[in-house]
């Protein structure tokens, strides 16, 4: 069955983690962010004014938990934060980052923009350090992943036959690939299936690598755009997909893809981020 914890007062929240389902974190657009104990969600304080970014507020779009267990938070006018239980440390420029992402030792943003970069920040590092990606014809950049073959980062540019089609992007400590393979849908997110990485985008399609190109695994019928996903191993040694739509829908399904889709809520919300719990609870955020 589906919970909706009470929250503190009427906010957006744009991204969620944690470490089990009595420690979730939850982004507030604002200059804050939420945690709840597994009874009650409080607030949290993180950023504090700053005249050089004037009236605008900072926003969290991403999270990313390093080795170490700091929860690197990215977003819109702010610098890269780390929350632990030392303290928070704040690191790089004053920018906007829509993605992040870790494995490692190493973590992984995406600046927001259509010529292609990546920041990379190595455990222990002081400051994040930039690579410029060299592809050309991206319209907008918009999702990152990162495991044992390098960080990929996957963006939507117009075909030379005028259709919108995806490509990937995987960079490395110390070389860059582009393999040769587009979709046309718009990319939304990564999720891995035990070494398989798995892409969907905006209308449900989902894509699958293992290292050599992207093949079509199927899509999700929820009939509305599809914003995040994640995948929980089974005992059996199956699947269980989980997809968070904008619509304010939640779907999973232990089959195929288009074939028993278990769809749980609706209405006008708009469904941000997810997260996934080490007790297989999937947890979704909104507005």
């Amino acid at each position: 069955c589906w919970e909706n914890p009470a929250l503190p007062g009427a906010v957006d929240l744009f991204a969620v983690w944690g470490t089990s389902d009595s420690d979730v974190w939850a982004a507030v657009s604002g200059g804050a962010v939420l945690r709840f104990n597994g009874t009650r969600w409080w607030k949290v304080d993180v950023f504090a004014p700053d005249a050089s970014i004037a009236q605008l507020e900072p926003a969290v779009r991403a999270v990313a938990v390093d080795d170490a267990g700091v929860a690197w938070l990215a977003g819109e006018q702010m610098q890269l934060t780390g929350l632990s239980p030392q303290g928070v440390r704040r690191v790089g420029a004053v920018s906007n980052r829509i993605a992040a992402a870790t494995f490692g030792g190493t973590t992984w943003f995406l600046p927001a923009g259509t010529a292609p970069s990546l920041e990379r920040l190595v455990l222990g590092q002081a400051q994040p350090t930039t690579l410029n990606l060299s592809v050309s014809g991206a319209d907008n950049v918009l999702a990152l992943t990162a495991n044992e073959r390098g960080a990929f980062v996957a963006y939507d540019r117009v075909s030379p036959a005028g259709a919108e089609v995806f490509s990937t992007v995987s960079m490395t400590a110390t070389s860059l690939t582009t393999p040769a393979a587009t979709r046309v849908e718009i990319p939304r997110n990564f999720a891995r299936r035990g070494t398989t990485d798995v892409l969907v985008c905006s209308n449900g399609d989902a894509f699958e690598s293992s290292g050599a190109g992207w093949t079509w695994a199927g899509q999700a019928l929820l009939g509305q755009p599809v914003r995040a996903h994640a995948i929980d191993a089974l005992p059996d040694g199956g699947s269980r997909w989980w997809f968070a739509g904008g619509a304010g829908a939640i779907a999973s399904t232990e089959a195929q893809l288009d074939a028993g889709l278990l769809v749980y809520g609706s209405g006008g919300e708009t469904l941000h981020a997810g997260w996934l719990s080490p007790s297989g609870h999937y947890w979704a955020v909104g507005s």
